[in-house]
């Protein structure tokens, strides 16, 4: 005679095991965005009371090491969505966690975890939104500025004061420095450029 062994109703379906797996991803990509996102805004900050050094002309000059006009806000706005992106998936794991635990029972707890775990399905729409929003904001402002480069000429002349030509963002300005003959800093530079470039495709992976 053979006998069959029963699932254990309060086993989750492989489908709560999938959803358990794309939250733990959600939240360590959030983690990594948020890390990415604010070690670059500390080190512009910090970069905004440098200068770099470039050769130009047969002589060292000195560049600001931020342009006066620098737009950062598309920064700031993948920052508060992978904020957003951390809660949903925290709240989502704390949901799902409930709805196992009061699986099969009654009372007024199972109804605060039914209606806790439809909270977090509806806050996911607004989230997906929000996520898609800031995506194409990034993109759109760093293609939009993509491509000017420093004239030496108006950095000779400004000895290190704040440039003044042009609308710059993080990207576009690094790329352009790394153009001058930079005498020092310029393996730094690359590897903050790597890691400003990481945090914005980082965004496509949390799609």
């Amino acid at each position: 005679m053979a006998f069959h062994s029963q699932k254990s109703p309060l086993a989750p379906s492989p489908i709560s095991y999938a959803l358990r797996v794309s939250l733990v991803l959600l939240i360590v990509n959030a983690i990594i965005q948020i890390s990415f996102a604010s070690s670059c805004i500390s080190w512009l900050n910090a970069l905004g009371h440098k200068t770099f050094q470039f050769f130009a002309y047969g002589s060292r000059h000195h560049l600001s090491g931020l342009p006066e006009s620098l737009l950062i806000t598309h920064v700031y706005t993948s920052n508060i969505a992978a904020i957003v992106a951390l809660i949903i998936g925290l709240w989502g794991g704390l949901s799902l966690w409930l709805r196992n635990l009061t699986q099969y029972r009654t009372g007024g707890f199972t109804k605060f975890s039914r209606y806790f775990y439809y909270l977090w399905v509806s806050f996911n729409i607004p989230s997906l939104l929000l996520t898609n929003a800031a995506l194409i904001y990034v993109f759109a402002i760093t293609n939009s500025q993509d491509g000017p480069n420093i004239d030496r000429d108006l950095a000779v002349d400004l000895n290190g004061s704040s440039y003044t030509r042009d609308t710059w963002t993080p990207q576009s300005w690094l790329e352009a420095v790394l153009r001058l003959k930079l005498l020092r800093d310029r393996v730094y530079t690359e590897q903050w450029l790597h890691l400003i470039n990481a945090w914005q495709y980082n965004l496509i992976a949390r799609e």
